[in-house]
C-alpha cells in the first residue's frame, strides 16, 4: 500500500512541471494544453499496447478497446480545449478510471507502476484545473 502511495504522490508532483510551464501562456491556452493532454494520456496506453503486448496478449480486442478510450479521450480532449475547463477537469478525473482498468493482469502489456503515476497525475491535475481555472468558467 505504501508503494502505492508513493507512486500516486510522483504522478501528482510530476504535474508541477506542466503547470509552472502552462502558467505563462494565457488562460485559454492553459485550458487548450490541459484538454489535448487528456488526449496523449489516454494514447501512451495505446502505445504499451502496441510495443508490449506481445503476440500472447496482444489481440484485436485489445487494440480495439485501446483505440475505443483514444477517442473517447480525445473528444472529450478537443471540447475541453476550446475553453471549457471544467470539461478537462472531468476528463483528467474520468482518466483515473481508465488507469484502474490497466491494473488488471489482462493489461500486463502496461507497466505496473503506470496506472498509479497516471493516477495521481491525473487526479492533481484535475483539482488544479477546477482550483486555478474552472472558477472562470463557472463566473
Amino acid at each position: 500500500m505504501l508503494k502505492a502511495a508513493l507512486m500516486l504522490a510522483a504522478g501528482a508532483l510530476l504535474v508541477l512541471p506542466l503547470v509552472a510551464w502552462a502558467r505563462r501562456l494565457s488562460p485559454r491556452r492553459q485550458v487548450a494544453i490541459y484538454g489535448l493532454g487528456i488526449a496523449a494520456a489516454a494514447l501512451v496506453y495505446l502505445a504499451f499496447a502496441l510495443a508490449f503486448g506481445g503476440a500472447q496478449r496482444f489481440s484485436a480486442g485489445v487494440a480495439g478497446r485501446e483505440a475505443a478510450g483514444l477517442l473517447a479521450y480525445g473528444a472529450i480532449a478537443v471540447l475541453a480545449a476550446r475553453g471549457r475547463p471544467l470539461l478537462a477537469a472531468l476528463g483528467w478525473a474520468a482518466h483515473t478510471g481508465w488507469d484502474l482498468m490497466h491494473l488488471s493482469a489482462e493489461t500486463a502489456y502496461v507497466p505496473a507502476f503506470y496506472p498509479w503515476v497516471c493516477m495521481g497525475f491525473d487526479l492533481a491535475l484535475a483539482v488544479y484545473v477546477v482550483a486555478a481555472l474552472g472558477r472562470r468558467q463557472a463566473s
